[in-house]
C-alpha cells in the first residue's frame, strides 16, 4: 500500500508548521515504495493577494523530496500561509491494473503579529488531528 504522508522541513504532519518570510520549505515523503507518480500542489493561500509560489520537485523517483520558497514579508503583520498537497499514485500490476492512490495535506506559514499561523481555504484537519484549526479561531474570538 503507498502512503503520501510527508515532512515539512523534517517534522511530521499534521502540524502547523512554522517558517520564516523568504525561506526554503523542504517537503519530502515518508516513504516512495510503490510510487510511480508523485504530485505537489499548493491548494491555497491564506491572502488572496499572494502569489502562490512554484513547487520544485527532486529526489528519486522523481517529487519523492520537493522544495519551494515563502513569499517576502508584505509588511502588513498578517503572516501569511500555504496549504500543501501530496498525491501519490501506483499502478498496480495485475488484475485490472489498478491505480492505488493517496493524498496527505500539511500547512506551512509564517506567524502573524498575534503568533498564529493563519488559516488557509479548504483547510480540515491538517494542523492538528483532532482539532484542526479550531484552536487558533478560538485564540483569534478571545
Amino acid at each position: 500500500m503507498i502512503s503520501a504522508a510527508f515532512t515539512v522541513n523534517t517534522a511530521s504532519n499534521p502540524a502547523a508548521h512554522s517558517v520564516s518570510y523568504g525561506s526554503t520549505v523542504n517537503l519530502a515523503l515518508l516513504s516512495s515504495s510503490g510510487a510511480t507518480s508523485i504530485i505537489w500542489s499548493i491548494v491555497s493561500c491564506s491572502d488572496p493577494d499572494t502569489a502562490i509560489p512554484t513547487i520544485t520537485r527532486t529526489g528519486s523517483p522523481p517529487g519523492a523530496t520537493a522544495s519551494f520558497i515563502i513569499p517576502a514579508d508584505p509588511g502588513d503583520d498578517y503572516g501569511r500561509a500555504f496549504l500543501i498537497k501530496c498525491e501519490v499514485s501506483s499502478q498496480i500490476v495485475g488484475a485490472n491494473g489498478t491505480l492505488e492512490s493517496s493524498v496527505s495535506y500539511g500547512v506551512v506559514g509564517v506567524a502573524n503579529v498575534q503568533g498564529i499561523i493563519p488559516i488557509c481555504p479548504g483547510e480540515e484537519n491538517y494542523r492538528h488531528g483532532t482539532h484542526g484549526w479550531a484552536p487558533e479561531f478560538n485564540i483569534a474570538l478571545a
